[in-house]
């Protein structure tokens, strides 16, 4: 019976992971082939390991084994739906964004296939509860558990034998856990750098910086600089695989299309090559708002971290600078990934999110659809027209962010959501291009069209070309006076949007510390253009030879490619000899993109609220705030001081609840009921015992009775110290203290 039970956890422990796994490869591929062979015996290694822990759970309680299978089915059931929405293996990085309100509800709660989930739960619980069944307290459940672990190590090893010499892409090679410890071990490899990121990259390569030395393809104004208005819309997700012109250039397969936004590109300008640098959003924004790479490996996003340096001068201050009125517009709530401080920092005058929009034919936590956004959208152009300043916008839609946002009678005969997303989104942009036109808008204002992120396309011939397209973005240029179309495979990035805008309106001397080159000349010699892909555990970049190469994070297994006449995707790519050099450019520029941005010693400080009120409308948790992640050394210390007084609702209480996550087994939480007419007072530090990443907090409240109340806040903000006294090691809380608002109110320390 002990051999029966021990068989059944070993069952359970691998048939959930191989189980999900053959789910995927249905749900992507329709069969299994060759490429999963290694995923395969990943799932076995992990899953025997878990096993000999099972084994030693089942000594001690049948619930325990049972729950414990129950949570793994579960974690095993978010790898799997992102994979489907991501072609990439969960990150334990992108644990930090479950703190915040709009990802949770509006992506991680998200279920595709609820019978699926249940079942995995189900039916690991229940072997589980079997397997750990009576006789399971003998001495020999330690001995099988031995016996397990070296069976794990033995596959693990068969694991990497297998795969030795080849590019580990995408979430077919490797079970997510051991992914995630293997990204652990490849983030320690390098020391940190206590320069700014842009600073470190150039010093290394100095051709980064702009570069205006091309021929003039379009006409460019000159002197003091036109009075052209710029719109810069960010379309969630898109892919130059979506457009079937720049398909064509490039010689390769077929994704969604996108037809009315092509046939508007055959008098335009269309970018066949144009790279977005990373996946996430933030990561896009700020190489196309501030003229840099973002972080090509994993790091504190630039966006996050330049809310308190702010030390890089970003297009929207330079073109407020210039006398024009700047804009934000999104469809999606602002604080998600912090762009209600980023934006106004970055050099907005005006920055609008969700909260915004009157009207929506579909909304979800994510924010509204394409087409009232654009619908909307035109209506803030229509009111920055009546000014006198020119004026810079910048949009950017959701309703192709996973899992999509599309009205249920909108082409329901297709069966993919995602297809659906991409086909209503053409619509609205098309629309919305119309209603541009017919304003006359396109007479006096620069429109670029382009991607903040690439979801890429499912490309089945190789996962090289499968995982390149996830950087394939697009770029469609309309310019006032333009009545041909024009098209290039010279390659663009992201980060050249802003010296480009500069060099089109004359006035590119204010962005000499931009990196790129505009995409409005042509240069007769190549260069280095990087990317990275965090997801996939990728960096790589183009030449100035016109070679590709493409490596995993450990820069171990590279590849370069002799590119047939600049296609990416043709299938005449040739393999060439690599080249260490190249390598070690990669390798290096890759890390100096994650250096400590803003250099110096001074403390950074956060702002966790950018509103002093808050209404709390409802008897279960409302977040207060969340998103805020960073990343310390050792030594480093977080001070986070929240203070704020109850009003409204007499006779009544709100539950205010704090919780920070320090290091990864370590969470503290505070929670309090505070009245009416009272003052919540709490301040607490944290120093970093070791290098950590992802330190973060968050707040929520809900009311204790029946009427709104609200929160007024005099201060709530994390600073994080390098130099200075040390307030001691690990969590120290300072204050946790409610007291009446009027009179009796402390000091404050």
């Amino acid at each position: 019976m002990r051999v029966v039970g021990g068989a059944l956890l070993v069952a359970a422990a691998c048939l959930v992971p191989l189980c999900l796994r053959g789910a995927v490869i249905a749900a992507k591929l329709g069969r299994p082939g060759p490429g999963d062979a290694g995923g395969l015996i990943s799932d076995l290694a992990v899953g025997v390991a878990f096993a000999a822990l099972l084994i030693l759970f089942a000594r001690v309680s049948r619930l325990l084994t049972a729950a414990a299978l129950a949570a793994w089915a579960l974690l095993h059931y978010a790898n799997y739906e992102n994979a489907l929405a991501l072609d990439a293996l969960a990150s334990a990085a992108d644990l930090r964004f479950l703190g915040d309100q709009t990802f949770l509800r509006g992506s991680a709660l998200w279920v595709s296939s609820p019978g699926l989930l249940a079942a995995v739960m189900l039916g690991g619980a229940t072997l589980g509860w079997i397997g750990s069944g009576p006789n399971r307290r003998s001495g020999g459940g330690l001995v099988a558990a031995a016996g397990l672990a070296g069976a794990s190590v033995l596959l693990f090893v068969l694991h990497g034998v297998w795969l030795s010499g080849t590019i580990q892409i995408g979430w077919r090679y490797a079970n997510f856990l051991q992914a995630n410890a293997s990204r652990l071990v490849a983030s320690m490899r390098y020391p940190e750098l206590d320069v700014s990121a842009s600073t470190a990259m150039t010093l290394r390569l100095p051709e980064l910086l702009s570069d205006l030395d091309g021929e003039p393809i379009v006409s460019l104004a000159s002197g003091q600089g036109s009075r052209r208005n710029v719109l810069l819309v960010f379309v969630e997700g898109m892919s130059g695989g979506f457009l079937p012109a720049s398909v064509r250039a490039h010689d390769t397969f077929v994704g969604p299309h996108l037809p009315r936004l092509n046939e508007t590109a055959k008098h335009a300008l269309r970018y066949d090559t144009f790279i977005v640098h990373q996946r996430r959003t933030n990561r896009g924004l700020y190489a196309g708002l501030c003229g840099e790479l973002p972080n090509l490996l994993s790091g504190m996003p630039k966006m996050t971290a330049y809310i308190d340096s702010g030390q890089r001068v970003c297009l929207p201050h330079v073109l407020r600078g210039e006398g024009y009125r700047t804009v934000y517009l999104q469809a999606a709530p602002l604080a998600f990934m912090l762009k209600d401080q980023f934006m106004p920092k970055a050099g907005f005058d005006e920055v609008h999110g969700h909260d915004w929009f009157e009207t929506a034919y579909v909304r979800s936590v994510w924010g509204i659809d394409d087409r009232a956004y654009f619908e909307q959208g035109l209506g803030m152009i229509d009111e920055l027209r009546k000014g006198d300043s020119p004026w810079f916008l910048t949009m950017l839609t959701v309703g192709t962010h996973h899992p999509t946002i599309v009205p249920h009678d909108f082409e329901p005969h297709k069966p993919i959501r995602f297809s659906r997303a991409i086909s209503y989104a053409d619509q609205a942009l098309d629309a919305f291009i119309r209603g541009l036109e017919e304003r006359g808008v396109l007479d006096d204002t620069l429109v670029l069209i382009t991607s903040d992120e690439s979801r890429g396309v499912a490309a089945r011939r190789d996962k090289t070309t499968a995982a390149l397209t996830q950087n394939w973005g697009m770029l469609v240029a309309l310019l006032p006076g333009q009545t041909e179309g024009h098209s290039t495979m010279e390659p663009f990035g992201l980060a050249d949007l802003p010296i480009s805008i500069l060099d089109y309106l004359g006035i590119a001397d204010r962005g000499a510390h931009f990196f790129g080159r505009s995409v409005f000349r042509h240069y007769d010699r190549g260069r280095w253009l990087f990317f990275g892909n965090t997801n996939l555990d990728i960096v790589g970049a183009l030449t100035p030879d016109g070679s590709m190469i493409f490596c995993p994070d450990s820069m171990i297994g590279c590849r370069r490619y002799e590119l047939d006449q600049g296609r990416l995707f043709s299938t005449k790519r040739k393999e060439l000899r690599w080249k260490q050099e190249e390598g070690d450019l990669i390798r290096d520029i890759a890390h100096r993109s994650v250096a400590v941005h803003g250099g110096g010693v001074r403390p950074q400080v956060f702002d966790l609220v950018t509103t002093p009120d808050f209404d709390v409308l409802r008897p279960h948790d409302s977040l207060i705030h969340g998103g805020q992640y960073i990343d310390m050394k050792k030594g480093q210390w977080i001070e986070v001081e929240i203070e704020f007084e109850v009003n409204g609702g007499e006779g009544h209480e709100v539950e205010f609840g704090h919780y920070v996550r320090t290091l990864p087994r370590d969470r503290q939480a505070f929670h309090k009921n505070v009245g009416r007419g009272r003052t919540m007072r709490l301040r607490y530090t944290f120093t970093a015992p070791r290098n950590v990443k992802g330190v973060r907090c968050r707040s929520f409240a809900k009311l204790i009775g029946p009427d709104a109340m609200s929160l007024s806040f005099h201060r709530a903000r994390m600073t994080l110290h390098t130099v200075g006294t040390n307030p001691g090691p690990g969590l120290i809380i300072h204050e946790n203290e409610t007291f009446p608002t009027v009179g009796s109110a402390p000091p404050a320390s």
